[in-house]
């Protein structure tokens, strides 16, 4: 293939004259003010400025539903879902106690309420689940069904007491699921509707926030999932693509300034490459 396709006219490169006029226009004015230092100098820091100013606002989102049709299957069933189950996005949280047996303590799952209650106020929250409802359930039903009792018990012993009561039900125990094996460290799970990355960033660090005011200090609270996942790929991506584009910039100049002897050469090399 190689030998029949050098025998064939190799096809000519072409120029819009549009083009034509733009590179005659340029090198024009290249040639008329390129010993005028101080005007260079302030027109590379103008594109400079300029280029700051359109990588600053480099966005970059991910939101798999936006990228199908109203009507794909795989829209409408998430939008069903959302609307009728709970939400498709998973974000999960773990609130870890500074000793053992430290989820059974009525004062850490009081925050662990705390904190579920304030990421249900968050906007696109539809479900979550903890180790308190659980305990709220089983407070409940130990007490006749009274719903004034779906409440967390006052002291140590009574948690510990449904706890073990729970743990009776066999392998099955979906209590487990929501703390570790020497129950140091409890679990919420979160589920919120599809969000872009740029959304679910914002709510990350809103919760963030509330856990630095409001989660006692000996508490440490983090957030997992791939949805966090999610989040810190799409920063790196966007850190790397700035990082990468003032890389390339310092390298041309200093090539075009090497190559020349010229520094002024090398600021003029920069316009078409910023350009």
């Amino acid at each position: 293939m190689p030998f029949f396709m050098s025998l064939l006219r190799p096809a000519g490169i072409g120029i819009s004259s549009g083009e034509h006029r733009a590179l005659v226009g340029l090198f024009q004015v290249i040639r008329r003010y390129h010993n005028r230092r101080v005007l260079m100098v302030g027109v590379m820091a103008l594109m400079l400025v300029i280029a700051g100013v359109g990588l600053s606002r480099i966005r970059v989102e991910t939101c798999h539903l936006n990228f199908l049709r109203p009507d794909d299957p795989v829209k409408i069933a998430t939008s069903f879902i959302e609307k009728h189950i709970g939400g498709v996005t998973p974000m999960e949280f773990t609130i870890e106690s500074p000793g053992e047996e430290g989820v059974k303590e009525p004062r850490v799952l009081r925050q662990v309420e705390k904190l579920q209650a304030f990421i249900k106020t968050l906007p696109g929250v539809l479900k979550s689940v903890s180790p308190v409802e659980f305990i709220k359930e089983m407070n409940q039903a130990f007490n006749e069904e009274n719903s004034a009792f779906y409440k967390l018990p006052d002291t140590r012993a009574i948690i510990a007491q449904y706890w073990e009561t729970y743990n009776m039900g066999g392998r099955d125990n979906a209590l487990d699921d929501f703390v570790d094996y020497n129950h140091r460290t409890a679990r919420i799970r979160a589920r919120t509707s599809e969000k872009s990355s740029a959304d679910l960033a914002v709510t990350f660090e809103k919760i963030r926030e509330w856990c630095k005011v409001n989660v006692d200090p000996d508490l440490k609270v983090r957030i997992t999932s791939h949805s966090l996942i999610q989040t810190n790929m799409v920063n790196t991506l966007v850190n790397g693509q700035i990082a990468s584009l003032l890389l390339s910039t310092i390298l041309i100049y200093l090539t075009f300034a090497w190559l020349h002897r010229s520094w002024m050469i090398g600021i003029l090399g920069l316009i078409p490459n910023i350009l």
